[in-house]
């Protein structure tokens, strides 16, 4: 199981992004794959100059590419994915959509996402959370339309009962 798809908690301020990925890389890969990792990352992220500069000077977009990149450097059988699809600009979410699909082959993800129809990209079952409760849908468009229907009823039940 992946951590956290675009974690940016993990990283160091003042190492840069190549030194903050080879420091994962150590702990998770081989000591034979740490340079294809980091290489890997490198060309995914498209920094060019930046990645060799202190992560703390990045903007979250360049966190983004770097830390997604990281993440999917490595195949894992489950991938952790909190709204790291809506990270980046047009280009890189579209490129970010693209390895999706290819890790969707192998791999299974437990996506969180407020834009719930895309979820529909990458999900064949959706989960809601409610009460401590939790409810199964194998039907998609039912759990977003139900979820849907439950935020929008709920402020109006919480002034009623305030």
């Amino acid at each position: 199981i992946s951590w956290p798809v675009g974690l940016v908690g993990g990283f160091q301020g003042s190492l840069t992004g190549r030194e903050n990925v080879t420091f994962v890389s150590r702990i998770y890969a081989d000591k034979a794959s740490i340079a294809e990792k980091v290489r890997y990352v490198e060309e995914f992220a498209e920094l060019g100059v930046y990645f060799d500069r202190p992560f703390k000077t990045y903007s979250s977009g360049m966190r983004s590419r770097v830390t997604f990149g990281l993440s999917m450097a490595f195949d894992f059988d489950i991938y952790l994915i909190d709204e790291v699809t809506a990270a980046g600009d047009q280009r890189f979410r579209e490129k970010s959509k693209r390895i999706l699909m290819e890790r969707r082959q192998n791999s299974d993800f437990l996506m969180v996402d407020h834009n719930l129809w895309g979820l529909k990209l990458h999900c064949n079952r959706a989960f809601i959370l409610e009460g401590g409760k939790i409810e199964v849908y194998d039907d998609l468009d039912e759990a977003v339309t139900l979820h849907t229907e439950r935020l929008l009823a709920a402020p109006a039940q919480r002034g009623v009962d305030e």
